[in-house]
Order: structure tokens, then sequence, then C-alpha cells
């Protein structure tokens, strides 16, 4: 294992624990899937792309564009989206 490989799952696993301290915050913890989901999804991409060879720069855009591309379909399965205020 690789330098570089140790410092994403350790930045991987600090993300996940991270995670755990806004459970206070809510009462649906569902999030917590999706979280390590991305998470593990990212690191993945990252380890597989520093393997590669690639540069930062594209890793880094390559990271950006998964967190984004998870974050609009993770909000587009929501329930309740589209509907107006007030009606459920």
């Amino acid at each position: 294992m690789r330098p570089t490989d140790r410092n994403t799952l350790a930045g991987m696993v600090s993300v996940v624990l991270a995670a755990f301290t806004l459970t206070p915050l809510t009462v649906d913890r569902s999030y917590l899937v999706l979280s390590v989901l991305l998470i593990a999804l990212a690191g993945a991409a990252t380890v597989g792309l520093r393997r590669a060879g690639l540069s930062s720069p594209v890793v880094l855009a390559t990271q950006l564009a998964l967190v984004a591309g998870f974050s609009v379909l993770d909000s587009l399965t929501m329930t309740g989206v589209g509907e107006p205020v007030g009606q459920h």
C-alpha cells in the first residue's frame, strides 16, 4: 500500500466518523448510508486515478464531479421534491 493510499484511507475514515457527529441534529439517519457510499466511491476513484498516474488537478476535478453528480442524483430521489410548500 502506497503512502498516498494510506492518506486517502485515513481521510475517508475521518470523514465517516465526522458524519456520525451530526446524528444528534436529526431524527432521520438515512444520510449515513449515502454518505458512506459517496465517501467510498470518491476514495476508490482517488486511489485508482492516482495509481493511473494522473495529475492532482485531474483527480480533484473527478472528485468534485463525483460529489456534484451524486448530490444531484440524491436530491432528485428525495420525496417531496417539486411539491409546493405546505402541501404534503
